[in-house]
């Protein structure tokens, strides 16, 4: 009878063992950081940015993405910047802290605000002064007031709007506080080659840009009077982002 050889299985051996591949799939899979850009300006000098002379009213607009530095950008701090070209954005955070002195003794100085985050194709960088009579943002066949205007929605997409105002109730100070968040889930991608020195900023985003305006409204107020004279208040915002 033929001797039949038996056959034996040798086990391969692991690459990692079962412990090392949990610790790396623990490595790997550790949550992005979420970090958080923030901006701060006193009503004064959000104003004076806007290109507010003097009057009962105006508009303070802002890019809300174009000002994130990029991590090679030495002036900001680490937690401020992001890595590459694009951003996983998670939200936006708005407060607004004033108060108000009576213009003259006795008299009430009634403000009027309305706040809108919006998205539009258009690009525009930092604080820019627009008008209640510009039809890229408002519908001009209504009211062209601030607060009372409305908004052309054929040109740009509302997020959030709230109105509200501060009353300080005849020589008694107003005072007044709010603030909201803004969930802005979506991939930004900057539209500027983030190889170039030059381009330290986010700048441009692709697809439609985000803004948020505040406008203002005084009834009754002098038409050559200067509101800095009269409100006070300082405007915080946030974006809260991780890296893509």
């Amino acid at each position: 009878m033929a001797y039949r050889r038996k056959r034996t299985y040798r086990r391969k051996k692991r690459a990692f063992s079962k412990k090392q591949v949990k610790a790396i799939k623990a490595i790997s899979q550790v949550p992005v950081e979420t970090k958080h850009y923030p901006y701060t300006s006193t009503f004064t000098g959000l104003l004076n940015a806007s290109g507010y002379v003097s009057g009962p009213s105006g508009i303070l607009f802002n890019n809300i993405y174009s000002a994130i530095p990029r991590a090679d950008n030495t002036l900001t701090r680490d937690e401020y910047t992001f890595d590459g070209n694009e951003i996983m954005s998670r939200g936006f955070r708005f407060e607004f802290n004033a108060y108000t002195v009576a213009a003259t003794p006795g008299a009430s100085l009634d403000v009027q605000f309305r706040f809108t985050v919006f998205s539009m194709a258009a690009y525009f960088n930092g604080i820019a002064g627009i008008g209640p009579a510009d039809p890229a943002f408002f519908d001009t066949d209504h009211d062209t007031t601030p607060t009372w205007s409305k908004w052309n929605t054929q040109n740009v997409t509302i997020h959030l709007q709230r109105t509200f105002r501060i009353d300080n109730n005849g020589n008694l100070n107003g005072m007044m506080r709010r603030k909201w968040y803004v969930p802005l889930r979506r991939k930004i991608t900057s539209t500027l080659d983030a190889s170039l020195i030059a381009n330290s900023f986010m700048g441009e985003i692709k697809n439609k840009q985000v803004y948020w305006a505040l406008e203002f409204f005084t009834p009754g107020f002098a038409a050559g009077g200067d509101l800095r004279s009269y409100i006070t208040g300082g405007i915080s915002t946030g974006v809260y982002f991780k890296d893509a």
